[in-house]
């Protein structure tokens, strides 16, 4: 596997939606997705409870958006850094953050995947996450990237699904091992609406765990 240009892959097997990488496209569906605290998140609880965080564990949350996992984690004690491209998401997940009354516990930051992460001056956190959120062209250098703000572990929730041509699991397991990081892959399975699509279904999506 360490010959095989998982890099190339990725680009390859990219979705091209001009909509992906645009931090104004995403502004403008901030507050579809916002969601109010008595409503359960299936996802955001096996998220959790894979990610094996400890007490006191501070997060990275890479593409937080809405705050979909920052503030369910903020409220269970953990410190959380939550970055995004988008400023309006960052918007709605304070104004949400205040009124769940876990503001405190979580520090905004405008943060694109694409921008160079060393000249910023990032907090390092015990565990750095992304879920659904790999928005990015390059996959080797956004993988370096989440381990530089990590110190401990890195966890992905990456779409796997049909007729997608190779899925953001498979190719991102193949980088992974070739770097011999040794990752857990495990799935959550969850009731899904797509605004795109138009419909419900069951999402498929892999959690992806490894050691920095």
């Amino acid at each position: 596997m360490a010959n095989i240009d998982w890099n190339r892959l990725w680009k390859e097997g990219r979705n091209s939606e001009a909509e992906s990488g645009s931090s104004e496209y995403w502004d403008g569906r901030a507050s579809s997705f916002r969601k109010k605290s008595d409503e359960p998140d299936p996802y955001a609880e096996i998220f959790y409870e894979y990610m094996d965080a400890k007490a006191g564990d501070t997060l990275f949350d890479m593409g937080c958006g809405s705050g979909t996992l920052a503030i369910p984690f903020a409220k269970k004690g953990h410190e959380v850094w939550a970055a995004d491209f988008s400023r309006e998401m960052l918007n709605c997940m304070m104004a949400d953050a205040e009124a769940e009354g876990v503001a405190d516990m979580i520090h905004p930051i405008q943060l694109d995947w694409a921008e160079d992460w060393s000249a910023r001056d990032l907090p390092k956190c015990d565990i750095a996450f992304a879920s659904r959120s790999m928005f990015f062209d390059e996959l080797t250098e956004s993988l370096d990237k989440l381990e530089s703000v990590a110190r401990r572990c890195c966890c992905l929730g990456a779409w796997d699904g049909p007729g997608e041509g190779l899925s953001s699991c498979y190719v991102t397991m193949g980088e992974l091992m070739s770097r011999d990081k040794k990752p857990e892959l495990r799935y959550i399975r969850y009731p899904f609406h797509s605004d795109r699509r138009g419909e419900d279904f069951e999402a498929n999506t892999g959690f992806i765990k490894w050691k920095v």
